[in-house]
């Protein structure tokens, strides 16, 4: 491909769609050794912490520092479109990051959020709606490499679940989900202010996290789970962009924020090659859409929440820091549905038949040897009976 300017020169940009996660919540749960009491977090554990608030405040303004160009200085509903995940945080997040962007107009209101329950959530793939993805995952937890991983570090492992308190005695798969969520509850109870135990220093810490980013980095390398987990959002973001290049999309709209799960920006990092830690809470991944002449380029930009570092990242097939439109669909495709939300919901159900398909074949093949053995027993009793009565009548 020949030397082309990037999309931070004399561009004009059209549109952005923003994909950023939670801000600082409280831990999922406790655990035996836990120091931290639960009156500690007066909202519940998973909530939504003041920390966490002001993160994704300050996010929102870092959005108008950003995109101030293309956005009325107050909320024009026309203009701006936010899609939350159902939960909490995700909600209360997707709020503050629209206080931050419109909190200097003069008249300061709530912005929408749109969501749906999780039962019906196709967006952001949760496996409650996906059976295909939820088996997926279930295999994965008990897959050879996660049998491989915890082999590799099974001392580790072991001895910081018996620090913090729980017993040995349970199966691989149930230890190193037990061992990724006490350290994710340890970071996020230390990220808080929150007492945690004197060996989580900030080395041991370190180390149990490159422990977890291999986990989720071993699971999102399967080709179905991340299809099957980005891959609707993928497709929402790809068409939106090729409707508005294409004239075809509301010319108002200029910027789609989702408030999605960590797991989204992980698995669009890993597939940009970009994931080297966990990714911290506050975290944006923006898709911006330029035009140069009567060219159009994409500039895919990761915002880290930890030290709220802007950096472009290269996509593979793409030219430094941007990609041409083309070369930008081709990186999403695979990943994608073509706009057919139906193809995802049909392999979704595929796995969920394809269970059901399994157990009503061993079932068969199970009557199939019932009838056998019957009729192999009937014949052998008939067959006795038989000898019998010739042995009868002979005498």
């Amino acid at each position: 491909m020949a030397h082309r300017p990037t999309c931070t020169g004399m561009s004009k940009e059209l549109q952005e769609s923003h994909v950023f996660n939670s801000g600082l919540t409280s831990p999922q749960s406790s655990y035996p050794n836990d120091p931290t009491p639960a009156s500690f977090w007066p909202r519940g554990y998973t909530q939504l912490s003041m920390a966490g608030s002001k993160q994704s405040h300050n996010l929102g303004q870092f959005i108008r520092r950003r995109y101030g160009n293309i956005l009325s200085d107050e909320y024009q509903p026309q203009e701006v479109y936010m899609r939350s995940v159902d939960d909490d945080s995700s909600l209360m997040s997707a709020q503050a990051v629209l206080s931050g962007m419109y909190s200097e107009s003069s008249e300061v209101i709530g912005q929408p959020v749109h969501t749906v329950p999780l039962r019906y959530e196709m967006l952001f793939g949760h496996p409650s709606e996906c059976p295909h993805l939820r088996d997926l995952l279930q295999h994965a937890h008990s897959s050879s490499a996660a049998y491989d991983l915890y082999s590799k570090h099974k001392d580790v492992i072991d001895h910081y679940l018996m620090l913090a308190g729980f017993q040995l005695n349970q199966k691989i798969p149930q230890k190193i989900s037990t061992f990724v969520n006490l350290t994710l509850d340890i970071i996020t109870s230390h990220l808080n202010n929150a007492s945690i135990p004197e060996w989580a220093s900030p080395d041991v810490l370190d180390n149990l996290s490159s422990l977890v980013l291999e986990r989720k980095e071993e699971l999102l390398d399967d080709y179905d789970i991340l299809r099957l987990t980005i891959g609707p959002l993928v497709d929402e973001i790809l068409n939106r962009t090729l409707h508005k290049v294409e004239g075809t999309l509301n010319p108002s709209l200029r910027m789609y924020l989702y408030s999605a799960p960590s797991v989204s920006l992980e698995a669009l990092l890993i597939q940009a090659s970009a994931l080297d830690r966990l990714v911290p809470v506050s975290s944006a991944i923006f898709f911006e859409l330029h035009r140069m002449g009567s060219v159009y380029e994409i500039q895919v930009v990761y915002r880290n929440g930890m030290d709220h570092a802007a950096v472009p990242l290269t996509l593979d097939g793409c030219f430094g820091d941007s990609c041409e439109l083309e070369d930008f669909v081709h990186w999403m495709l695979h990943k994608a549905y073509d706009g057919d939300l139906e193809a995802w919901m049909e392999d979704c159900r595929h796995g969920h038949h394809h269970n059901i398909g399994g157990v009503v074949a061993i079932a068969i093949v199970i009557a199939m040897l019932l009838v056998g053995l019957f009729a192999m027993v009937y014949w052998c009793n008939k067959k006795r009976k038989g000898e019998i009565g010739y042995r009868e009548s002979a005498q």
